[in-house]
């Protein structure tokens, strides 16, 4: 009898399913857990229709997201084993993200079970613009997930030629999705506020490079006196050129090129850049090349502090005008 039962369930199941569609919920706070169950107490207990109705109320706080007001922009560097993802929140109110890559499998997927849970923790329901630097899946690879499940206005990509099917998925549900998809200019900018911009360096991935890494949109923000640099995969010889054309690159902090890999983060590149701080997202099971310990010797040398996101988890970077101010996960 109730082998029945669950048949007739699993069949049913099987014929709504093309009505069905998830449901994502932000991460609940504290005060709505206990908001529920306090609800939940008295609307089981309270006989009187009027205080269930107002019980009912307090347990659908549940699944309200509360807005992430913050006082200062900020940048975290989120956590995605060998990969690249950055967010970037605006005191105003503006959301950035700079590539949405990690790891992926059949059964695993960075955009849905590490990017898009940060950005409902932080009560992140829409994104003004998305920045994915170049078509390796390590910097990409979560984006299709993210844009399916964040309204994003604007998409800056390198190139629209990519014969990987997953660039060309993501492009797909980019265009299905309504997002405005655009191939910065060298020197192009990002409309924010007089007092911050996000511009795109270079244009080198508008000329053919005998390296894709070298096609990597160069992305700077800068809030006030600070800046952070995201220069992609690129390796020596774009960091040449761009030392060469005496490209303005010095910046606070920078997210070391190509995860810190020994083809990248030249002494020219990093005396150019002179950081205070630098930031290795890699993988902490790849920590015997990514960073190479030459590398991280160059940046030390030039005096920059060197971050690993394998050791610290998630790195936010505070943009107070009194000083940066710098806070891991761990």
């Amino acid at each position: 009898i109730g082998g029945i039962g669950l048949d007739i369930a699993l069949f049913l199941a099987a014929k709504l399913k093309p009505l069905a569609k998830s449901i994502w919920l932000p991460s609940p706070s504290l005060f709505q857990v206990a908001l529920f169950y306090s609800g939940l107490f008295v609307f089981i207990k309270t006989q009187n229709f009027r205080i269930k109705g107002l019980a009912a109320l307090c347990c659908l706080a549940l699944f309200i997201s509360t807005p992430h007001d913050i006082q200062f922009d900020q940048a975290t560097i989120l956590d995605v084993g060998q990969g690249n993802c950055t967010l970037i929140e605006t005191s105003s109110g503006k959301v950035i993200m700079v590539d949405a890559g990690g790891p992926r499998s059949p059964s695993f997927d960075i955009g849905r079970q590490v990017i898009a849970p940060a950005l409902w923790a932080k009560g992140i329901k829409n994104i003004d613009l998305l920045v994915l630097s170049h078509p390796d899946q390590d910097h990409y690879s979560g984006a299709a997930f993210v844009l399916e499940h964040f309204p994003t206005h604007t998409l800056w990509i390198p190139t629209t030629e990519v014969a990987d099917p997953g660039w060309q998925k993501m492009l797909a549900i980019a265009a299905s999705q309504h997002t405005a998809t655009h191939i910065p200019t060298a020197a192009q900018q990002y409309p924010l506020s007089p007092d911050r911009k996000l511009s795109c360096l270079t244009g080198l991935h508008l000329i053919p490079q005998e390296k894709q890494n070298n096609q990597s949109l160069v992305i700077k923000f800068t809030s006030g006196s600070h800046s952070l640099l995201m220069p992609g995969d690129i390796e020596s010889e774009a960091e040449r050129h761009l030392v060469d054309s005496q490209t303005n690159l010095n910046s606070d902090i920078i997210i070391a090129p190509h995860h810190g890999s020994a083809s990248s983060s030249t002494r020219e590149f990093v005396a150019e850049v002179a950081a205070e701080t630098v930031i290795f997202s890699a993988s902490r099971f790849k920590k015997s090349y990514f960073p190479a310990q030459a590398v991280e010797q160059s940046y030390r040398e030039f005096g920059a502090s060197p971050l690993l996101t394998a050791q610290t988890g998630a790195i936010t970077i505070f943009f107070d005008p009194k000083g940066l101010e710098t806070e891991t996960q761990k």
